[in-house]
């Protein structure tokens, strides 16, 4: 089966582009469950056309919608393998489509079928910082998922990309390499940028850098080195201008990607 993944999880629109080999799902209760939570999350959100009608903490069931997905045990329970591929991205799939619901929230009015895609795309930015700010408490709670799910997937991605023969790493696969690069770069330029920010408040800024500075390792391994010192100064540059809870994760994030190593998806 081939398959290609395109996910935008954070705000200034993130792409992280692959495809996988034949995986099949993976069976299990939690994986069930997570993916009931999120089409019954997004049945809610289907209904909604104004802010007040998104699904919110303060709404009990929307609020146990969004416990079920951010609940890492999805993904500690169990140990996941190449065959297991098709259910980890299905797992990360539904909570791609939850985040950028969220982050995407009310995109019909600024985009119609004679819509400039350059003034669009200008359009587009503000629009997701606008819903970021808004649904901040709830991106909160399901960020974090989101990407330690597309970091459970980065050892397997490599695992293939390394077994693939010259010919079979196909312009495709580059062109989803690529994204995945560029993916990970607005990730973590885009955590950086917010973590200054008084927009968002210090629990979501401290909860995302928390999550990205854990999961350096993995994310670094996707990246070449000018990109990871483009980072690494990003980060050096923020620590003295940050909030203290956040600068022991900006430290992190400094010396995770101040690793010259260039092994992995970032030798491909």
């Amino acid at each position: 089966m081939q398959r290609i993944l395109n996910r935008l999880p954070l705000v200034a629109g993130v792409v992280v582009a692959w495809l996988s080999s034949n995986a099949s799902a993976a069976p299990g209760s939690d994986l069930t469950a997570y993916a009931n939570a999120g089409h019954e999350l997004q049945q809610l959100m289907a209904q909604a056309t104004r802010d007040a009608d998104m699904p919110q903490l303060t709404n009990p069931k929307a609020a146990e919608l969004i416990d079920v997905m951010s609940d890492l045990r999805s993904l500690t329970s169990r140990t996941y393998q190449l065959k297991d591929m098709g259910g980890l991205m299905d797992l990360c799939d539904q909570s791609n489509k939850v985040v950028m619901t969220y982050l995407m929230f009310n995109v019909k009015s600024i985009a119609n079928a004679q819509s400039d895609p350059q003034q669009l795309a200008a359009r587009l930015g503000p629009l997701m910082e606008k819903n970021l700010r808004t649904f901040q408490n709830e991106l909160e709670r399901l960020q974090p998922f989101l990407f330690r799910c597309v970091a459970t997937e980065i050892p397997l991605l490599t695992q293939f990309a390394q077994s693939l023969k010259p010919e079979e790493f196909t312009d495709i696969r580059r062109t989803g390499l690529k994204d995945a690069r560029n993916g990970t770069f607005q990730i973590y330029y885009g955590a950086l940028r917010a973590s200054g920010d008084p927009a968002y408040t210090v629990s979501y800024r401290t909860t995302i850098l928390h999550a990205i500075a854990d999961l350096t390792p993995q994310y670094a391994s996707v990246l070449q080195p000018q990109a990871r010192k483009q980072l690494a100064e990003l980060a050096a540059s923020t620590v003295t201008k940050a909030p203290p809870p956040l600068r022991k994760d900006l430290q992190v994030i400094v010396t995770g990607m101040s690793d010259p190593r260039c092994e992995g998806l970032c030798a491909l």
